[in-house]
Order: C-alpha cells, then structure tokens, then sequence
C-alpha cells in the first residue's frame, strides 16, 4: 500500500534521511509501486532516489544534479552515444509533465547549446568530492523538439570507458541519466496550474549514467547499434563479447545483491523483502545456470587444460617439487660454506 505520510515509512528509512529527503522517498516509492506494482523495485529506485537527494550538493556551492529516466535504449559498436537528459518546457504551452520530480521546470533555450561536456564515471563518480574517477566519454549539448540532448561517444580504447559502454548496454531500458549543472537564472512561479521553480538559464558540466532518474519523458535517444536484431553488432569480436558479458553479469550480480539491503527497510513490513515476479525471474536464473552446468565443467577443463603452470600428472609434480627442495638445500650449502 503507498505511504500517505513520513510518519508511516520504515524507521530505517526515518533513521536514515532528512525530512526533506524523506519526502522524496515516499514520492519516489509510491510512484514506482504504482506504475510496476514489484515492492522490491520501489525501495530500490526510492533508496537510490533518496540518497540522491542527500547527495544534491555535488560538493560546491551551488552545484546539483538532476536525473531524467530513459525510454528508448540502443548502442553502436562505435560507442556513439545520444541522450535527452531533460524535458524541456515551452512556455506558450505549459504541461504538468514539465514539472519534474525535484518541482522544477527546465525552459527551451536554458541549456549552453553547443557546450562541451564529458561522459562521467557511473553516478556522477568524476566530480572530486565523489571519488574523481576518470571521465568515460566527450560530447556536446544540442537541444532538439523539446528536450536538451547531449551527444558524444564513449571511450572505448580506455577500460573505464568500455566497461561503462558495456554496463549501459547491458542495462537497456532500466538504464537512467543524469547531469551536474548550475542554475544561472531562475524564478519560483506557476506552471500549468501548479507550483514549480521555473529555470530560464542553466550551466551543465557533465552527463552521467545512475540507476534512478527525477526527469519526466526524457530518454535515450539513441547509443546506436548497427547489428542484427538480436541486439549485437556485426562482427563483434570475440574479446568484446566477452567484455560484454562480464559487465552486463557483474551489473546483474551487484543489482540482484542489493535486494538484499532492501531487508533492512521492509522491517515491519510482511511480504516486503521480495516480490513474486522477481522470485519468478531470480528461478528463471538459476534454472538457466543449472541448464549451462555442463558447459561451465567444459570451460572450467577447458582453462585447466591450457593453464601454462600445469603439469602432465601428480608423480611430474612431485619430482619437480623434490628437485626444488634438494636445489635449496644444495644453495643454502654453498651460501653458509662460502
């Protein structure tokens, strides 16, 4: 059931975030269990939402980041990249969904259009306070039919930037962005009937991939993929498959992992903890791991059999390890009586 008020959240989540935050919590939870009906999911995202609101100040004075959700999701072998970070209000036909989740509406015009601005470390990792991770890509900020749009390309030819490409890929549609800007000019007003805090001017310093977005109708518009309609690219190589899948497991493994933390805010509340639909998804998993053992016993002789350090049988091993020891012993002869 939604939360009518804070004082009806878990007090983890009491303990946890400010008033304010806690707001945005409820918010975030009750429109997520509304639109997908999955408990798990609406702690996910409202944690992550929350501890963005926390997190609003990027360390500097002024400094803030806004998160817009996805839609449509595709990526080239080239690591192109394109991507509506915000909706974008006109103001002879104001529309509620301009308000986004923080009650701000962006105008058309506000963004530096031409702008350019890097690809940060996943959730906005390469600002200092937040760890100073090395950028993953570059591009420009364009502003096409209502929404600003960054265009750029990931870094393909660094790890960072490939492993970003492939996390991003692997996660489609669940994949949100962010930007770190500052609000240059702004005003409170009203805005299709409503409260909101209107911004005529922004400054943007980067774009970032995150887990959970604030925005309203922004999307990927296109990490385009030439390829057929399994979703891989033509001749992708063995090494960059591999690659991908590493990241898109590791992506799964860290993201299935959290349901566990989820434990500690659905105290109190029965059934919370895991919902039918991601149990249902979690067996598919492992009834598919269990289909693959015998391909991963494969593997595993596979990797055995051409490990470099790896002798033929047991008695080979031990004679070397005899050899080994009778050569020490020998050494530490001539070491003491010279």
């Amino acid at each position: 059931m939604p939360y009518a008020s804070n004082a009806e959240l878990p007090p983890e989540v009491r303990d946890r975030y400010s008033t304010e935050c806690q707001s945005v919590f409820r918010r975030v939870w009750n429109d997520t269990y509304e639109k997908s009906g999955d408990e798990t999911r609406a702690f996910a995202t409202a944690h992550t939402a929350a501890g963005n609101c926390e997190e609003a100040k990027v360390g500097v004075e002024g400094y803030a980041v806004k998160t817009a959700k996805p839609l449509d999701f595709n990526l080239t072998e080239e690591g192109e990249v394109k991507v509506a970070f915000a909706t974008l209000g006109d103001m002879a036909s104001p529309k509620t969904d301009d308000i986004d989740k923080d009650g701000d509406v962006s105008l058309k015009g506000s963004m530096p259009v031409g702008k350019a601005i890097p690809i940060s470390a996943y959730a906005h990792k390469s600002w200092p306070e937040r760890g100073g991770d090395l950028p993953t890509g570059r591009g420009v900020i364009e502003e096409h039919d209502g929404l600003a749009v960054f265009k750029g390309q990931f870094f393909l030819d660094t790890s960072h930037g490939r492993d970003t490409y492939h996390t991003v890929k692997g996660l489609g549609e669940l994949q949100e962005w962010s930007h770190g800007y500052k609000e240059v000019e702004s005003k409170p007003g009203t805005w299709a009937g409503r409260k909101a805090n209107i911004i005529t001017k922004f400054d943007v310093f980067e774009v970032s991939p995150v887990l959970v977005g604030a925005g309203n109708s922004t999307r990927t518009l296109a990490i385009k993929q030439d390829g057929d309609d399994d979703g891989l690219p033509d001749g992708l190589s063995y090494a960059d498959d591999t690659d991908r899948v590493l990241a898109v497991v590791k992506a799964w493994v860290e993201r299935t992992d959290e349901l566990a933390t989820l434990r500690g805010a659905s105290r109190g509340k029965a059934g919370r903890v895991l919902s039918n639909a991601n149990r249902d998804r979690i067996a598919k998993v492992l009834a598919a791991l269990r289909e693959s053992s015998g391909f991963i016993a494969d593997l595993d002789a596979l990797l055995r059999e051409t490990d470099p350090d790896r002798t033929d049988n047991e008695d080979a091993r031990k004679a070397l390890e005899v050899e080994w020891l009778r050569t020490s012993a020998r050494l530490r002869d001539i070491l003491t009586t010279h």
